[in-house]
Parts: structure tokens; sequence; C-alpha cells
């Protein structure tokens, strides 16, 4: 019997168990080239071992030398493979990286261009005379491993989710089947140790599974599971016959190895099993929290909006009378009976004003709220909102100043009544929130191809906290000042609406604010 004859036996099963598995990828789904490429280095892989099984028994060189054509092919293979694994893989690349490999392929399977001569009454293929293309076969593989190595470690730093996990087990069973293949295929002998040379296709089966598993994108768990058992096993198995064939330390260290890696190997596959399990159920429930979600937010808006519509008849009536009786003197009512009746038409102003807010957030919110762009003066608009405003900034003795524009400003086409609302809203806030005896100073000019209109006031400013959430619906600022509090009113939804207006006239609103220094809002229109 020869003197590797249970070493052999290992190589012939480990690269038959390599075709049935690279036959399970391939029928698992035909169409996917990821499978192909996939099946396709396993296949080689398998080549290998046979070809080199082949050589022992023949001791036929250009027999020997289908291992090494084998060898070439497979890092293009895998090359391919994690390409295509993360959708890169074109004609072009395809090309670039087929072409030297079958290059190789075919010059080592010249006469004498990898060995002269080789002995294997041994039971292991002996090199007796190295060929001149040697050296020029070992480099073309250390650099095809090198670039498949960088493609596997930038994929993982790119990638996310599922597929970074997958990319973790391409590089485990790569590195470990590069590891041991060059170990004892290579290296060892380069400096005349033959002994082990036909382990190296062996160990492919760290990669073959390993890449069957990575592949596998919907991470089908009882598959894998079995899959993994079923290769740990068999490879656990044949080391142990191969232990009690020839009890050496060798062997004993080989098999305590490998059934240390099956251990962590398939403890892993159960944990990561175990762990996508808990993430697919928390998906699904995530999926359906977000559609009742969906449905509660729906209702919330349409009960809003029928809430708000019906509120709003009522309190226009009730705010239409009251103004009669102040404006009108309809009545007759003394001036202790209006002063008696103010607080009702004051918050019946302010309903409305809440009302129309929701309703414009919830028409902005569902894509609902259209502009009607027609030919304004700005200008004419916002001297006369600032004349509106005016008594309500005499009550607090604020002092309004605008700064007429000294360029002749072009009528803009905009959705006028929308602009009033965000001029209203600015010069309201700012005498709101300026103290008694500040001033409220507007600017309105034109820079860099935009109509600018600015609003500042003298109060207390916004603290750096408040300014980050400035513009959230239904968020107020606190900018009262604390030795003279004040009923912090408002429905926090006025600097959402308005940014949201300018937004719609493709233009920007922001501001300054130091606190102790005043606030100065802005917005840009496009002339």
């Amino acid at each position: 019997m020869l003197e590797g004859t249970v070493i052999n036996i290992l190589l012939l099963a480990s690269a038959l168990v390599s075709l049935v598995i690279a036959g399970i990828i391939y029928l698992s789904d035909k169409n996917s080239l990821t499978n192909k490429l996939l099946s396709s280095v396993i296949v080689l892989a398998a080549v290998w071992g046979i070809s080199i099984f082949a050589t022992i028994l023949s001791g036929s060189l250009s027999v020997g030398n289908v291992s090494f054509s084998a060898v070439s092919l497979i890092p293009a293979f895998l090359i391919l493979f994690i390409l295509s694994f993360r959708n890169k893989l074109d004609k072009k690349k395809t090309w670039l990286v087929l072409s030297p490999a079958v290059v190789m392929a075919v010059l080592v399977n010249m006469p004498g261009s990898i060995s002269r001569a080789i002995r294997t009454d041994r039971g292991y293929i002996e090199v007796l005379n190295y060929g001149y293309l040697l050296w020029v076969f070992d480099i073309y593989f250390f650099i095809y491993a090198g670039i498949l190595f960088y493609l596997l470690i930038r994929a993982r730093i790119e990638a996310s989710g599922i597929q970074k996990v997958q990319l973790k087990y391409l590089i485990f069973g790569f590195a470990t089947s590069l590891f041991f293949g060059s170990l004892f295929n290579i290296i060892l002998p380069l400096v005349g140790i033959y002994q082990f040379n036909n382990l190296g296709p062996v160990f492919i089966l760290f990669m073959s599974s390993t890449m069957a598993y990575a592949a596998t994108r919907h991470y089908l768990q009882e598959v894998q599971v079995i899959f993994s058992e079923i290769w740990a096993f068999m490879l656990v198995f044949i080391v142990l016959v191969l232990l009690l064939v020839r009890p050496t330390v060798f062997n004993l260290f080989l098999f305590a190895l490998i059934l240390g890696v099956c251990v962590m190997f398939i403890r892993s596959v159960l944990s990561e099993a175990k762990k996508n399990e808990v993430l697919i159920k928390q998906k699904k429930q995530l999926e359906d929290d977000k559609e009742e979600l969906k449905t509660l937010d729906k209702l919330k808006d349409d009960f809003l909006k029928m809430a708000t519509h019906e509120l709003n008849t009522p309190v226009t009536v009730i705010q239409g009378k009251m103004s009669m009786i102040f404006d009108e003197n309809l009545g007759n009512f003394d001036p202790n009976h209006k002063e008696f009746l103010e607080p009702v038409f004051k918050n019946s102003s302010r309903l409305i004003e809440l009302i129309r807010g929701i309703l414009d957030s919830l028409k902005i919110d569902q894509g609902e709220m259209a502009v009607t762009l027609i030919e304004t003066d700005l200008v004419e608009v916002t001297t006369k909102i600032i004349e509106k405003t005016k008594k309500e900034a005499v009550k607090k003795n604020v002092e309004m100043i605008f700064n007429s524009p000294k360029e002749e400003i072009p009528p803009l086409k905009v959705d006028g009544l929308k602009i009033q609302n965000v001029i209203q809203n600015l010069l309201s806030n700012a005498i709101k929130f300026s103290p008694e005896g500040g001033r409220v100073i507007t600017d309105l000019g034109i820079f860099d191809g935009h109509l600018v209109v600015s609003v500042a006031d003298s109060g207390v400013g916004i603290s750096e906290e408040d300014q980050r959430h400035i513009f959230e619906k239904f968020y107020q600022a606190k900018r009262f000042d604390l030795e003279s509090p004040q009923e912090q009113q408002g429905t926090g939804l006025g600097l959402y609406i308005s940014k949201k207006f300018i937004e719609m006239h493709k233009g920007k609103m922001w501001f300054k604010s130091e606190e102790g220094k005043g606030s100065k809002f802005f917005f840009a229109l496009p002339l």
C-alpha cells in the first residue's frame, strides 16, 4: 500500500464532497450568475484534488499540470464571484480578470513549464526538477490572492447589514484555505518538504462551505445549519480515520485543529441563525407596527381636518359679530361692556389662527398645499403689513422701522397670500418677543439674484438649544424675559408653516440670534 494512501483517500473524499456541494449550489438557482461562479470555483478545487490523486497513481507530468491549470483559474473565478456577489461585475471586468488566468492555465500545461521530473512512489508528489515557469506561477497566484483579499476587505468595509455578515464568512473561508493550501502546496515544497502537498485541496472545503453559506442571501436557517453540520461531520470523520490509521503527533494536531474549527463554525452558524430568526420576527413586528402607525396617523389627520373645519365656522361667526361690536359700535355698547367682551374677541382671533395653522400644516404634510403664482409688488405688500401691525406694536411701545430698498424691486411671481402670511408671522413674533420700548426693523433688498426680506427684534434672543428646533412643528422657543415672565402663547406652527411656504417658492429661510441681543429672521425668494 502506498505510504500516503490514507491522505490520498482523504484527498479524493474532499474532492467528491466539493463536487456534491457545487452541484447543490448550482441546482439551487440555475439562473444565478453568482451561483454559477461559486459552483465553478468549487468544481475547479475538486479538479485540483482529483488531478493530484491521479498524478500520484499514474506518475504522469501532464496529468500533474492539470492541477496547476485548475489552481491558475481558481483565484480568477473567486474574484469574479466576489464582484458578482457585490453586483459590480461587467463584461470589461470579466475580460480583464479571466485573460491572464487563461493564459497562465495554458502556459502551465506546456511540457517542463512547472516541473521536469517527479517521483510519486511514496504516496505523494515529489518534484525532482523544477520548471522555468514555477516562480512566475507563484508570483501570479499571490498577486491574484492579494487582489482578492483587497476586494474582500473593501467590500466588508462598504457593506452593511446581512451582506457584512456574509462577507465575514467569505474572508474566514478564503483565508483558511489560502493559508493551508499555500503552506502544503507552495511553501513547504519550495524548501523540499513534499509529504503533505496532497493535503492542500482538502482545505478547499473550508472555502467552499463558507462561500456556499455566504451566498445564501436570504438566510434559509434550516438549510444552512444542516448543510454546515454535514460538511463538518464528514471532515472531522475523515481526519479521525486518518488519525486512527496513522496515530502520529501531526495527525493528532490536524484532528484537533479541524475539530476546533468545525465546532466554532457550527456554533457561529447556529448563533447567526438564531439572531437572524429574532431579527426576522422583529422586522415583521416593525412592519406591522409601521402600518398600524400609518393608519393611526391618517385617522388623526382626518379627525383634525374634520374637527378644525367644524370649529372654523362657529368661531368665524363669533369673531365677525365681535368685530362688528368693536369696529362699528353695533348695539351701542359702552366702553365698560367693550372691555368686558374684549377677551372674547382676542381669544376667538387666536382660535381662528390655531385652526388655520393646523389646517395648513396638515395640507403641507399631505402634499395638498398648492401655490398660485401672481405678479406681486412685495414692497407694497410689506408696507401694508407693517402699517397693519403698528397698532399691535403701539400697545407695547415697540418702534416699527422699515428700511425701504434703495434699488427698484421688480414684481415677483408669488402666491401673495402665503408670502403675506410669512411676513405677518415674522412681524408678529418680533413684536411679541420685543420688550417694552424695543424696536422691530424690517429690511428688503436684492442680493445674489434673490429678494431678501429680514425682520429683526431687540428681544431676549433664542438659546442654542432652541435654535436647533426652531423650525420644527409645534415647537415653541422660550424667548420671554425671565425677569418679567409672560404667558407662553402661540401654537408652534407659525415658523414651521412659514418656512414651508418659502420652500414652496424655491426660496429659503434662516435666522441669526444671540441670547440677550435679539433675533433676526430672513427669507430669500429667487427673482
